[in-house]
């Protein structure tokens, strides 16, 4: 027999009430979305979607970086210096991509000042261009296919608060390269600008501009295809290989798209065109193209790293990615070079990948949409475990078809129309609340004439279902285990009277700590300790806390085995782990027995150091690197190692705080001497030095486990590691 579901009905009074409710949720939602409010959280959203369907996908074959890394740059310190190198070799470069016959070459570095070398010249001075300049202007005028970059840039005062006047372009700068441009697309009022020097811009074939802006929270995901200065439209350098001479903007504008060779290119309502970024691109190191122009020249072809036909008919983006060089930007998948979101908008013109954005009128109709349809879901579940899932459903439903959608390169608003079901539901669970609670009191008025108290209970009070568990949330907090060494042989050789109190004296002194700074006692589990910073009380501090919890903790061993000693108890030692990261927090369990605790891989992460303490320390207190960049300047920390824990793949730094900034200076100085040999050490055995890194470790045996790395040395001068080894230590236990 199948069961019908019994549909609640509603008085017609009350059913109003609901729905007027909704409708000034969705209005304010909808207040909320217009005025921007939610754009940051849409703004994340986005950001996520990127990183699923975007982080895997490769750029069209046909663009192609060539990357000044920071292999690069160590590789050709010893013959050219330190960065900026000498332009010739962007000549050298140049003649070498030529052989590939390349379709574009476009350069993602200003260069905007000259070099210029003084002479005489019958007796006058004469001002000739450097000819690290001259080569690369010559090499830029052989070849049609070379492009520069030029900035627009807004001074709005000087530093005596007086307004700067624009100045004008070069005028054969402006006939050469400017274009028409309708009053839509002129957004800055510029009043200073960067292009090439004189003879360069000369000898380019195209120039574009560089000036890509963050959003608000200071994410590149935005850019302009063309933009003005002075009323003088000028491409992007994205687009500048992709349009011919005769482009005229003004005819290719259109409402919310620009027109490029008959491409219809979407553009979002304040003229800005949304990256559809690439995870993968073809990239070739610089210095292994200059290695390649070395074999060339020597008559060895057949040396070459990087063949010219590589670059056949591709469009080579020149960018920078070494982060010394400040070209590093935030975009939705993260920390990229620069360059690559100008090859992504290449790339997205050359493939006709464009990401279509909704309008801000479908976003309002879904907010009023989704909050009605929430509502009635709530007003006519059967049951209150119905009123939970059903908006649920309606979200996961709903943001399952965005993020499908975004798979499809459209775009539509997460956030207002999910933020508009929440509320409804919040505000329909209030609204219900209000009115159930009117009507539990008139029942138990009412059958208080007839049952037990007890049935009363059950009958009134406990309808409903009740939620099992509070909803967990997602929070960076500081994590710390701490476990006795070696305490099972300790308690078989004690009475369990004995055992108890033995733990009692040390979990008493070391909770004490972890309370005073202001920790949160997690568990006990046995004989080791876990507890966190950061909730429920929410400090910016927490890794700061925790690490002078650890230490402190350290420091009162002495005192707890002096206890220990007084009541016939054997000295104790303990290791302490460390990490800090991103975790799940929430109460955890079951109706009858909830624990409010953390759970996730930055939990185990700080398991696993505490466990490492044994194997560098002995015991003793070892932190992540996450730990370290929140308090290295307030905690004096060693670098131990870099670690690869099994059954992972992530890469772990490890430290060992040694002393705080408000310890006694001759201490503090100590402590910072043989924390400078330690670095220097383990920067040498990362570097395969395997001798220097030896004798560096035998200079600091009071640290524990330099003993352990100058064993390790011994054994890599023995049999080094692999070639492609990248200087992490793979531990085969946990």
């Amino acid at each position: 027999m199948i069961s019908k579901l019994k549909i609640t009905t509603l008085p017609r009074k009350k059913l109003i009430r609901s729905l007027v409710i909704t409708l000034a949720v969705a209005i304010v939602v909808n207040l909320l979305f217009v005025s921007g409010i939610l754009t940051r959280l849409e703004w994340i959203s986005f950001d996520q979607r990127a990183k699923i369907f975007r982080a895997d996908k490769s750029a069209p074959e046909d663009v192609v970086i060539v990357m000044i890394d920071q292999s690069s740059l160590n590789m050709m310190n010893d013959s050219l210096g330190r960065f900026p190198w000498p332009r010739a070799i962007y000549g050298d470069l140049l003649d070498f991509l030529a052989l590939g016959k390349p379709r574009a070459v476009i350069f993602d570095i200003l260069f905007v000042e000259n070099q210029k070398e003084t002479g005489l010249n019958k007796g006058r001075r004469s001002v000739r261009l450097d000819p690290n300049d001259q080569r690369l202007v010559n090499a830029s005028k052989k070849y049609p296919f070379v492009y520069h970059a030029m900035e627009m840039l807004e001074d709005v005062a000087d530093e005596d608060g007086v307004a700067l006047k624009a100045r004008p372009l070069p005028n054969d700068f402006v006939r050469r390269f400017g274009l028409e441009v309708p009053p839509a697309l002129i957004f800055e009022q510029y009043n200073r600008y960067g292009t090439p020097f004189n003879k360069l811009y000369q000898a380019s074939a195209g120039i574009g501009f560089v000036g890509l802006r963050p959003d608000d929270d200071g994410v590149y995901r935005r850019t302009r295809l063309f933009d003005s200065y002075q009323g003088i439209g000028f491409p992007a350098l994205s687009v500048t290989s992709v349009i011919d001479r005769e482009f005229n903007i003004d005819k290719a504008w259109q409402e919310s798209a620009l027109v490029i060779g008959g491409l219809r290119v979407p553009i979002q309502a304040d003229g800005n065109y949304l990256i559809n970024m690439y995870g993968q691109f073809s990239e070739f190191s610089i210095g292994g193209i200059f290695a390649s122009i070395n074999a060339l020249n020597q008559g060895q072809p057949e040396q070459m790293l990087i063949p010219p036909d590589e670059f056949r008919d591709k469009i080579v983006f020149i960018g920078t990615s070494a982060a010394g060089l400040q070209d590093i930007k935030q975009t939705s998948l993260g920390l990229v070079p620069g360059v690559l979101a100008h090859a992504a908008v290449t790339g997205n013109l050359l493939a006709q990948d464009f990401l279509k954005t909704s309008s801000m009128g479908t976003t309002i109709f879904l907010v009023f949409f989704f909050s009605f349809l929430t509502a009635l879901a709530i007003l006519y579940a059967p049951a209150f475990i119905y009123q939970i899932g059903l908006p649920v459903l309606i979200v996961g439903i709903y943001g399952s078809f965005v993020f499908w959608q975004f798979g499809q390169n459209n775009v539509l608003d997460l956030v207002a129309p999910v933020f508009g079901i929440l509320s409804t539901w919040l505000s329909m669970a209030l609204f219900l609340t209000f009115t159930e609670g009117k009507d539990k009191r008139k029942a138990r008025r009412m059958f208080a004439q007839y049952v037990s108290p007890e049935v009363l209970a059950e009958v009134v009070d406990k309808y409903d279902d009740q939620v099992s568990a509070d909803v967990g949330r997602r929070e960076r907090v500081s994590i710390l285990f701490s476990d006795i060494r070696s305490f099972t042989n300790i308690a078989e050789n004690l009475e369990p009277e004995a055992v108890v109190e033995m733990l009692n004296t040390h979990l008493g002194a070391m909770v004490e700590i972890i309370i005073n700074k202001r920790g949160t006692l997690d568990k006990f589990i046995g004989d080791a300790i876990m507890a966190f910073w950061g909730a429920p009380l929410r400090m910016e501090d927490h890794a700061l806390r925790a690490v002078e919890a650890g230490l402190l903790m350290l420091r009162a061993l002495p005192e707890v085995n002096e206890k220990m000693r007084e009541k016939g108890f054997p000295e104790i030692k303990i290791g302490i782990g460390i990490n800090t990261g991103e975790v799940v927090l929430g109460n955890i369990g079951s109706e009858q027995k909830l624990d409010y605790t953390v759970i996730g891989d930055r939990v185990n992460a700080a398991s696993r150091l505490e466990s490492l303490t044994k194997k560098y320390l002995g015991s003793g207190l070892l932190i992540s690197g996450t730990t370290y960049e929140d308090l290295k300047d307030e905690i004096l920390c060693a670098r131990v190692d870099m670690v690869r824990v099994k059954g992972k793949q992530e890469t772990m730094v490890i430290y060992a705080p040694l002393a705080m900034s408000s310890d006694d200076r001759e201490a503090v100085d100590l402590t910072k001497n043989s924390i400078k040999l330690a670095n220097e050490a383990f920067d040498n055995y990362q570097a395969r030095k395997w001798k220097l890194a030896h004798d560096l470790y035998g200079q600091i045996p009071d640290l524990p486990w330099a003993s352990v790395m100058q064993q390790r040395c011994l054994e890599y001068q023995k049999k080094s590691p692999p070639k492609q080894w990248d200087g992490v230590y793979s531990l085969e236990e946990k």
